[in-house]
Formats: structure tokens, C-alpha cells, sequence
């Protein structure tokens, strides 16, 4: 029989109009902006990391905006996703587009303003045309380039073609004819949104920070130079550091370092709502409603969301919904979701500091620990849900510690001694010299000590079955792109070009990333090597993230550990030596490993670790 503490179902991965997350403060704050005429025209920045809620915050606000519409039809809503038209379309000529069908639709009926619309379409083509055809010149340049004839077969028409196929003359494309479209489109827009009796037309723009630099800046331009008219309101929703990062590729590194990009952000941006990540409590309540989501019908659920949003409110209250809170709204609370209540207290403080408070994180973490206790008690195998919880923790978030107590535990049966020396010396400091030397480096590690002291003690429970259903990180298979969000895959991408300048902006950029990013581009980085152990390019990016990043440098360690040494470049143990200067909390971890390879039976490996950090001599 499957535990009663685990849900009936697992929770979609994607945006949504129920507020479990306490934003109502934030949309309220959102639909007033919109809602008032002396701003217009505006454009508003709802601001976040991969997985805060952005989406979902901006649907809630569409349609609050929808649902107190005058009936008049004075407000008219809009919603633009870039990343579906890229590849397909014109950035520019998409939004454009979009704006244009909807409030076109408003005066189809009305055959005078059936010249006007048609002269913005015109104009809209235009710019697709400006657009497809620069596409067509990028293919032909790099089919040049490459001496790859392949790459015209599938490309862009010419220039002739595009112009006839849109219906269009082919327009002068000097910059005084270029200026005259967008004051001629501007104008008309304007007439537009006049003669269809609008009062404020809000558009909401989602996912641009999952588009290519090149479609955030047309989109950008789109509202700035032709769609900023009156009674118009953007709404975008994005991680403003992608946002910033794309813009900076139009400027030298000198005027990125004197914060250009930021400026122009400033510029087009004139309200940012910012959406800060959650707390310890706001983790436990968010879980508590999770539950509830599964538990309740939709005005049960709805009195819990209410009631957690106005407890909130209220500064004297630690949590705004759990158990004892639930029972005096419903008056009785079902067992299977009190038990599930009293869980939610338990995993929210362990959530909150292991996932940062990303909301998607946390629906993700949840998803795979009742997926795993589910099959586990088909087997009839309880696991106990604080003890995975904490187990997962250390798997997603340092995955080299991970491995390292799966091996203690393997070794010792399930209950591995170094946990009892280790949680030991974190009570009571004085007992550190107990910890035996292969242990020793988790202490003076920040994030390993903050995991060590996470409930529950783990020193008496036999972690055997608990690895048994996380093996698939432990044979070193994790998801790792399914963890990453846009910025952690963008840096990984850039790691692995081809190009240097790239490579280097990208090792640059990884010790800003949130933790389970950095997590999962060095988990990629070693699945790469355990591939190919011979690629000797890995490796090499392996230790520039470990010097970028001296929190990596026991995954490095382990991952070389297991490397046959024929494999290990020749530079390596200079490289990995002069990780003891930025890391000298690892420096027994990485003295042993070289110590290791002086004594190796490959002769060139065992010299450059003898010689390490030595001055080469001049021939």
C-alpha cells in the first residue's frame, strides 16, 4: 500500500493564474500600473531568476486585467512570446504583427480604417523583408566563408524575390527613409488605437531571455522605436541580467564597463518589479499549498490561498500556512493532508537554504522525492521523506560530496562512520581532531558544513536504501539540462564554443550563477570526461572552473581521481598545485592526488607532478 503521505499526482512544470505563491501584493502593484492613464505610455520590467514565478505573475495580471475590463472593451490584452517566432520570423515584424491582429480586429467590420490597417501591414512587411533578407545575406557569407555551397540550399530568397512575395516596392534603405518609416508608423498606430476606441492596450512579452541577443535586441527596438505610442503598456518578463548581457554585445568592453547596457535597460525599462526569491517560510508555506493543491477541492484550496495571503501580512506570524493554520480555516483537516502539512513544515526550511527559494526548483525537487518514495514503497521500503530530502540536497547541490558518502556508505553498509566524526565535530568543535584525514576536508567547506547541520542527524540511519533510488546520480547519469535554467545553459554553451573570447566570457560569467546551475555545468563538464577521457580540452575547462570557482574544486579532484593517468594532461598537476592558493581549504584533497600521480607508472605524468610548480629551463 503506497504511503498516504505521498500525493495522488506530481505538479505541472509550468506557469499558472492560482496564486500559490503570494504574489498578490506584486499584481496588485502590476494592474495599477497598467491601469493608469498618466503613465502611459510605459513599459514595465517584471524582473527574476529562471523559475521565480515571472510567467505566472504576468498571467495572473492579464487577467486580473481582463476580469475588471470596463465592458466597453476600452482595454484591450495582449500576450507575445518571442521564443515561439524565433528562427521563423523577424523579431520586430512578429511583435509588430501580433500588436497589429488584435487591435485590427477591433475595426474589420469598419470598412474606412480597412486603408489604414492594410498601410501598417505594409509597413510591418517591410520590415520582414529587412529582416529575412539580412538572414539571406548571413547564409550566403558563411557559405562563402566555409566553402560550404550546402548552406544556400536552404537559404533566404533574394532580395527581388522577398520584395514580391510581400507585395511590396522595394524601399530605399537610407537612413532618412528609415526614420520616415518609423515616424509613418508611429503615426498611424496611433490613428489606429484611436479609431478603435481604445484606451490602453497592454502587451506582455514572455520568455525574450530565452531568445538568441539578437531577437532581444529586435523585440526591444520594436516597443521602443515603433509600439511606445499613447495609451499603449509592456509588459516583459525576464531575467534582466540576459536582458543586460544581450544588450552589451552592441557596445565595446569599455562602455559595458562604464554600465552602457545597463543604461539602456534604464532607458527603455521606466517601472521594474522585481520579484525576490523566497524565504524559509514563504519555501514551507508555498510546499503547504503545493499539498493542498492535490488534497482539496478548488474552494477549499482557495480558502488556504487567502488565508496564507493575508497571514503574510502580518509580521508576528513565522509562516503564513501549515497545519495548525489549515484546521482553523477548514475547521477539519483531512489525514492524508495533515500528514502531508506536517511534511511541508519539515522540508521548507531544507528546501529554502539547499534551493535557494526558486518556486520551479522546488516544484522540481518535490516531483522527484514523492516519484522516488512512491517507488519505493511499492516495493515496501519506507523512506523516511526529512532523510531523502536531505540526502537530495547534497545530490543536487554538491553532487562530488554526494558520491564521496555514497562510497563511506557502501563501504560501511549503509551507516558510514564519517558522518558520526563529522556531525560530531559540528557540535562540538573541539572534536575535529577525531575526524579522520579523508574526511576532514567537508570541514572548513561553508556550503558542507551548512548541510551537515541540516535535521535530521543522519549518523544512525542506514543510508542504503535511500542511494539505492538516487543511483542514476550516482553511476553519474544526472539530467543536467533539464536543471539548468536559460543563463546556466547559455554559460555552458559558452564554455564549449569554439570560440576563446567566448569560452572565457562564459568562465567570466559561472561564479554569478545561482548554485544548482554551477552544480550542473560541472556535473556536465565530468559526464563529458567520463566519455571521453582523452579529450584533454575538458580537463582543461574542468580546472578553469574549479580556479573560477573554488567551491568546485572537490568535484575536479574526484573526477581526476578516477581518470586513468594516461589520461591526465601534462599541464594538469601545475594547474591543479596552484588551486591550493585560491582553495587552501582543499589543499589536503589536492596534495594527496598529486602525491598519487609522483608515484605513477606513466613517466611523463609522474615527472610533471614531481615538478610541479617549478620554473621550466631555458634551452
Amino acid at each position: 500500500m503506497i504511503d498516504s503521505r505521498i500525493p495522488p499526482s506530481l505538479w505541472p512544470d509550468n506557469e499558472t493564474t492560482v496564486d500559490l505563491l503570494g504574489f498578490d501584493n506584486l499584481v496588485d502593484e502590476l494592474v495599477a500600473i497598467v491601469q493608469s492613464p498618466a503613465l502611459l505610455p510605459l513599459t514595465v520590467g517584471v524582473f527574476g531568476d529562471w523559475g521565480s514565478g515571472k510567467s505566472s505573475l504576468m498571467q495572473m495580471a492579464a487577467k486580473r486585467l481582463r476580469d475588471s475590463a470596463a465592458p466597453d472593451g476600452s482595454l484591450l490584452c495582449l500576450e507575445f512570446n518571442g521564443w515561439l517566432f524565433e528562427s521563423y520570423d523577424d523579431a520586430r515584424a512578429a511583435l509588430m504583427s501580433t500588436v497589429l491582429d488584435g487591435v485590427a480586429a477591433r475595426l474589420r467590420t469598419i470598412e474606412k480604417y480597412r486603408g489604414l490597417t492594410r498601410r501598417l501591414v505594409r509597413r510591418v512587411n517591410w520590415f520582414r523583408f529587412l529582416g529575412m533578407a539580412a538572414r539571406g545575406a548571413a547564409s550566403a557569407g558563411l557559405a562563402v566563408a566555409t566553402h560550404n555551397p550546402a548552406l544556400l540550399a536552404g537559404s533566404v530568397p533574394a532580395a527581388e524575390e522577398l520584395a514580391q512575395a510581400f507585395a511590396i516596392d522595394r524601399p530605399d534603405e537610407d537612413a532618412a527613409s528609415f526614420r520616415h518609416t518609423i515616424a509613418g508608423f508611429r503615426s498611424d498606430f496611433e490613428e489606429l488605437l484611436a479609431s478603435a476606441g481604445l484606451e490602453c492596450v497592454a502587451v506582455f512579452i514572455d520568455d525574450l531571455d530565452r531568445c538568441l541577443p539578437q531577437s532581444i535586441i529586435e523585440t526591444l527596438e520594436a516597443v521602443r522605436l515603433f509600439l511606445s505610442v499613447p495609451k499603449t503598456a509592456f509588459v516583459i518578463g525576464a531575467d534582466e541580467r540576459l536582458i543586460e548581457q544581450a544588450v552589451a554585445q552592441r557596445y565595446t568592453p569599455d562602455q559595458v564597463g562604464q554600465g552602457v547596457s545597463r543604461q539602456y535597460l534604464e532607458k527603455l525599462v521606466q517601472m521594474p518589479i522585481r520579484i525576490p526569491p523566497m524565504s524559509f517560510s514563504e519555501t514551507e508555506t508555498y510546499i503547504a499549498l503545493l499539498f493542498a493543491q492535490h488534497a482539496l477541492k478548488d474552494d477549499e484550496l482557495e480558502k488556504l490561498r487567502v488565508a496564507a495571503a493575508e497571514n503574510s501580512r502580518r509580521p508576528e506570524l513565522s509562516v503564513s500556512m501549515n497545519y495548525g493554520i489549515a484546521r482553523s480555516v477548514l475547521g477539519t483537516v483531512p489525514d492524508d493532508l495533515g500528514r502531508l502539512l506536517v511534511l511541508a513544515g519539515v522540508l521548507g526550511p531544507v528546501l529554502g537554504r539547499g534551493l535557494e527559494g526558486n518556486p520551479r526548483q522546488t516544484k522540481r525537487f518535490l516531483n522527484t522525492l514523492m516519484f522516488r518514495r512512491r517507488l519505493a514503497a511499492r516495493r515496501q521500503i519506507d523512506l523516511d521523506p526529512q532523510v531523502l530530502a536531505k540526502v537530495m540536497i547534497l545530490e543536487y547541490c554538491h553532487p562530488a560530496r554526494f558520491r564521496e558518502l555514497f562510497q563511506w556508505q557502501a563501504r560501511a553498509l549503509g551507516k558510514p562512520p564519517e558522518l558520526l566524526w563529522l556531525e560530531g565535530a559540528i557540535a562540538v568543535p573541539d572534536k575535529e581532531k577525531e575526524v579522520p584525514s579523508h574526511a576532514r576536508s567537508w570541514l572548513g567547506d561553508t556550503s558542507a558544513e551548512e548541510w551537515l547541520r541540516l535535521d535530521p542527524r543522519l549518523s544512525d540511519v542506514d543510508l542504503g536504501p535511500y542511494f539505492h533510488f538516487c543511483r542514476e546520480r550516482v553511476a553519474g547519469r544526472a539530467p543536467v539540462a533539464g536543471l539548468l535554467s536559460q543563463e546556466g545553459q547559455q554559460v555552458l554553451n559558452s564554455i564549449l564554443g569554439p570560440s576563446r573570447m567566448a569560452r572565457q566570457r562564459g568562465l567570466h560569467r559561472f561564479p554569478e550563477l545561482v548554485e544548482s546551475d554551477k552544480t550542473g555545468i560541472v556535473e556536465a563538464m565530468r559526464q563529458r570526461i567520463r566519455t571521453v577521457p582523452e579529450k584533454t580540452d575538458d580537463i582543461n575547462l574542468l580546472i578553469d572552473l574549479a580556479g573560477a570557482d573554488p567551491a568546485q574544486v572537490p568535484t575536479l579532484v574526484q573526477t581526476l581521481v578516477e581518470l586513468p593517468h594516461s589520461s591526465v594532461p601534462t599541464g594538469a598537476p601545475t594547474r591543479l598545485a596552484g588551486l591550493t592558493g585560491t582553495a587552501p581549504q582543499f589543499a589536503s584533497q589536492i596534495e594527496s592526488l598529486l602525491q598519487d600521480w609522483e608515484g605513477s607508472q606513466d613517466k611523463r605524468l609522474s615527472t610533471a607532478a614531481r615538478r610541479r610548480g617549478q620554473p621550466r629551463k631555458s634551452s
